[in-house]
């Protein structure tokens, strides 16, 4: 072996893989904000190191330094109630300290779920708590409460008053302020009343007296404080069963992701415009970041059911005599394709409804227009059903008339064997004479007679997201089951479908007794699978299976005898 010739190879290759490395592969230690694209994740580092703080890349902090040695003002607690929740606020923190979703059954207004978003147990489990770098104030003064105001961006203002009625845009503004070590600090929250939207606005005041004073010990001496950080704290929904997981919610690369969070913990999200988590039914995100207030966001957790979305902005060098303004959007709501679409469209990737989107929202629809009539989702489930299967009825009907002609199908293959020998040699006469013929039987046996299970796939899919994660059908009753979006408590659906499953497959004339230990299995496998599904789409199962076999009866009661 000549290694000459090989030398050279070698040496390009090993200059290719560290030209590789040094432009594409960059050391985490010297990311700065122009290296980082909206959403993308990086694991921090757990030393504090003074290089890495500098910049986008530094150790995650969690911990809050309050201001404990103010005088204690009186707290303050405010609710306001929009079409869809009920919110209250407290002046400690100037905070989100519950939300109580609102939720009909089975079209009764007066029944509702109660979701408390905020578990206040601890000043840090605040929503919308505000933490500074170093000393944090925590009693804040109510200032205003100002309520019936219309966004005038998006209305008349000679129309304004009118407005006020039946305008989409109607909320009410909460302001609270507190003091900091170099100045002063507002909170605006606009609450909107038809919509599950919150707006929060922070502004930042100097006060020149202090800033003076801070500016001669300042480094630079230009005028300039010494750099702080602001973080918000956003928790997740509550979890509404102990199967309920909290996930990460946030943007990439245009699209919204979610991740678990095993996957969360020691990442961070660099300038991300939707973050938030999320649960079952539930979801608090931002959705709208208007003055760049996040640089990065992040997660904490605490036990196994909570945990806080945490924002975070860059370092900000504060400018003698002028104020610092941010505003954020949030969604805080079900979740709901109407109320999400109203806020943000982009957050019903949530729903993970997939290429069936549209037939998804279909059948959500056409539940939601039966249950208006029926006021039992259980029974629009059944009607749901029905529909479906006349739908399907011409295509049951002619696999049934398939199954039950042996003659028509011996027919047919020895029609196919004699032609398939005819054409042997010439393919493109062979494959005319197979599609006449399959015309002429109407495509007898196995092609027709799966037609019909091969429909109930993407059925299936777009029926699960329904009536397994629609927010409507949450704690929905229907005789003994408490809620058609948990598992029957009783396994009483399950164990009626599998029988029915067994009786539909033992229906056939086949007196094998293979052919029957078989259907037995079948049914016993699928009522192990659907014991872990939802009562609601079960039930639709039960009531499929139901109609199949009452179809076969009346076919062969009726039909069969012509058609043989």
């Amino acid at each position: 072996m000549n290694f000459r010739n090989l030398l050279i190879p070698l040496l390009l290759s090993i200059t290719t893989v560290l030209l590789l490395r040094q432009f594409f592969n960059i050391d985490k230690n010297k990311l700065d904000s122009s290296q980082i694209q909206s959403g993308t994740d990086h694991i921090a580092p757990t030393a504090d190191d003074q290089d890495l703080m500098k910049d986008v890349h530094r150790r995650l902090k969690f911990e809050v330094d309050f201001i404990d040695d103010e005088p204690v003002v009186p707290v303050v607690k405010t609710a306001i109630e929009t079409e869809f929740a009920r919110y209250s606020f407290s002046s400690e923190g100037a905070a989100l300290e519950s939300a109580e979703l609102k939720h009909d059954i089975n079209g009764q207004a007066d029944q509702a779920v109660w979701l408390d978003v905020v578990k206040a147990q601890a000043r840090e489990d605040r929503c919308f708590l505000l933490a500074f770098e170093n000393k944090t104030p925590y009693n804040y003064r109510l200032v205003s409460h100002d309520q019936n105001l219309v966004n005038q961006a998006n209305s008349d203002n000679s129309s304004a008053k009118v407005a006020v009625c039946d305008a989409k845009d109607v909320f009410e503004t909460l302001t609270y302020q507190a003091d900091f070590a170099t100045g002063t600090v507002t909170k605006k929250f606009y609450v909107y009343k038809r919509l599950c939207r919150l707006d929060l606005e922070i502004s930042l005041e100097l006060n020149n007296n202090l800033s003076k004073n801070n500016s001669k010990h300042s480094k630079n001496n230009n005028n300039k404080l010494e750099p702080m950080r602001l973080r918000l704290f956003v928790p997740a929904p509550q979890t509404t069963d102990q199967r309920d997981i909290v996930k990460g919610v946030f943007n990439y690369r245009g699209a919204i992701q979610k991740r678990d969070r095993d996957k969360l913990a020691g990442s961070y999200w660099a300038n991300p415009s939707t973050f938030g988590a999320e649960t079952h039914y539930f979801i608090t995100a931002m959705v709208r970041d208007l003055n760049h207030f996040t640089q990065r966001g992040f997660y904490n957790f605490v036990g196994l059911a909570s945990a806080t979305a945490i924002l975070e902005t860059r370092a900000l060098d504060q400018v003698l005599d002028q104020a610092t303004k941010f505003r954020l959007e949030f969604y805080l709501g079900p979740k709901k394709v109407s109320t999400i679409a109203a806020v943000e469209p982009i957050l019903e990737q949530v729903l993970e409804y997939g290429m069936l989107a549209p037939l998804t929202k279909l059948f959500f629809n056409i539940l939601n227009f039966l249950d208006k009539y029926t006021h039992s989702y259980g029974l629009a489930i059944i009607l749901l059903t029905l529909l479906l299967k006349l739908l399907m009825l011409p295509l049951s009907l002619r696999a049934e008339r398939a199954k039950q002609s042996p003659k028509q199908e011996l027919e047919y293959q020895k029609k196919l064997k004699y032609i398939q020998q005819k054409y042997s040699d010439d393919r493109d006469a062979l494959l005319e004479a197979q599609n006449e013929l399959m015309r002429k039987h109407s495509m007898p046996g196995g092609i027709i007679g799966c037609l019909p299970m091969l429909l109930q796939f993407p059925i299936f899919i777009s029926l699960r997201g329904v009536l397994s994660n629609s927010i409507e059908l949450y704690q929905a009753p229907f005789l003994w089951i408490p809620n058609l979006t948990a598992q029957d408590p009783y396994y009483i659906l399950p164990l009626l479908l599998c029988a029915a499953t067994i009786m539909y497959s033992s229906s056939s004339k086949s007196s094998d007794p293979k052919q029957r230990l078989i259907g037995i299995m079948i049914g016993l496998v699928f009522c192990f699978f659907m014991s872990g599904f939802s009562a609601g789409l079960v039930l639709y199962f039960l009531v499929s299976a139901s109609l199949d076999i009452l179809t076969t009866t009346i076919y062969r009661t009726f039909f069969a005898k012509r058609t043989v």
